[in-house]
């Protein structure tokens, strides 16, 4: 072969590699610009919709465009912002997975969120947008429960009213309380009480706290109310409680049926003790009460019309007046006035006193005339 023709020879194989070399350029860079694209899914949210105040989390699958297959592989920008103001946020891309997580801004209620990510692979990108309207936080509504407590002997106890939140909220919340008398009353049953209860973010659970008296009497169970009112940031489900004071004293025993006694002087006393500790039917035969012009007036007292409660202790009392005219012979009588006590020491038996004051006239003259206090005693009659 001569020289000229060899070399044509070297030129043509050079031409050759050139042209296989420009056309493997070619489809490479073809490749890379259609070829293993991010391809960004529809977002994956929890919850459904942004709350205000509320944590939100967007995920995205992300895959080849080649392949369909998971991209493993990328950079994950994202910024989630609201108005235009970006979010704090995390974020994270792996496993074919954009993940980012934030808390929606409290005063973002009513707004547009708008949720931008790229995810670059090599010299590739895709990028997606989601918008969400942001919905107002769920507001927590309050509740009151009822109670009870013993009221004690002495001192003072408490009732603890529970007051709840349907939810722990992100701003403070809080509500007016009052008391209101049931057949409870204040003061002497229970201390009135007023004021503003108040719950941090986050916090669920309060008291209100109201002192209850303390006694001895024998008395049946007594209730008072607490009511809600003004919430701020909250609404009202249950807006009112009540209270319930518990007895815890005992009665002294009293044996029911006909009791017979008398006087100091030797003067007879009668009265009936009923089964649910009244008595009834007190009589007295006479009471001296020295008094001009007879310088002693006798006479018997019937109070079998009143009824007496007997306490828990075993004592009882009765007052009563009359004021008016109510002649009888010579004398007209104007006023009296009576007072008797008792106290059952057991049992079966009681003592006491009886006092009666009264006024008269008598031949132009007004005389005021009293028994004085009169001790008697009486038992029961078998």
């Amino acid at each position: 072969m001569g020289p000229r023709r060899q070399l044509f020879s070297v030129v043509a194989v050079a031409l050759l590699v050139g042209a296989a070399m420009t056309a493997a350029a070619t489809t490479a860079s073809r490749t890379a610009s259609t070829l293993g694209k991010p391809v960004i899914g529809k977002p994956v949210t929890v919850p459904a919709q942004p709350l205000a105040g509320k944590r939100f989390a967007v995920n995205f699958k992300v895959t080849r465009s080649d392949t369909g297959a998971a991209l493993t592989s990328g950079k994950m920008i994202c910024d989630p912002s609201v108005a235009g103001q970006v979010i704090r946020h995390a974020e994270s891309f792996a496993g074919g997975t954009a993940r980012l997580a934030f808390v929606v801004p409290a005063n973002a209620a009513g707004k547009l969120l708008k949720v931008k990510v790229t995810i670059k692979s090599g010299r590739q990108s895709a990028t997606k947008v989601a918008t969400f309207s942001v919905q107002g936080a769920s507001i927590p509504s309050l509740s009151i429960g009822g109670v009870s407590a013993a009221e004690g002997n002495a001192g003072t106890t408490t009732l603890s009213f529970p007051v709840t939140l349907s939810a722990s909220a992100t701003q403070a919340v809080s509500v007016s309380y009052a008391t209101a008398d049931g057949t409870a009353t204040a003061p002497s049953d229970y201390t009135a009480a007023s004021g503003t209860l108040t719950f941090r973010p986050g916090e669920k659970a309060k008291t209100i706290a109201i002192s209850v008296v303390a006694d001895t009497t024998m008395e049946q169970n007594e209730t008072l109310t607490v009511a809600l009112s003004n919430p701020v940031n909250a609404t009202i489900a249950t807006g009112t409680a009540t209270g319930t004071i518990t007895n815890d004293d005992t009665a002294v025993p009293v044996t029911a049926g006909a009791y017979k006694g008398a006087t100091q002087e030797g003067n007879f006393v009668f009265f009936t003790v009923q089964t649910n500790r009244t008595l009834t039917g007190f009589r007295v035969n006479d009471l001296p009460c020295p008094c001009d012009p007879y310088g002693s007036l006798t006479g018997g007292e019937d109070f079998t019309g009143d009824t007496f409660t007997i306490r828990a202790d075993g004592g009882f009392l009765a007052q009563g007046s009359w004021t008016g005219s109510n002649v009888r012979g010579d004398l007209e009588w104007t006023h009296w006035d009576v007072k008797i006590t008792g106290l059952f020491s057991t049992a079966t038996s009681a003592t006491g006193t009886i006092l009666i004051n009264y006024e008269i006239n008598y031949q132009g003259t007004h005389f005021r005339c009293s028994s004085g206090e009169v001790r008697w005693s009486a038992t029961l009659q078998s």
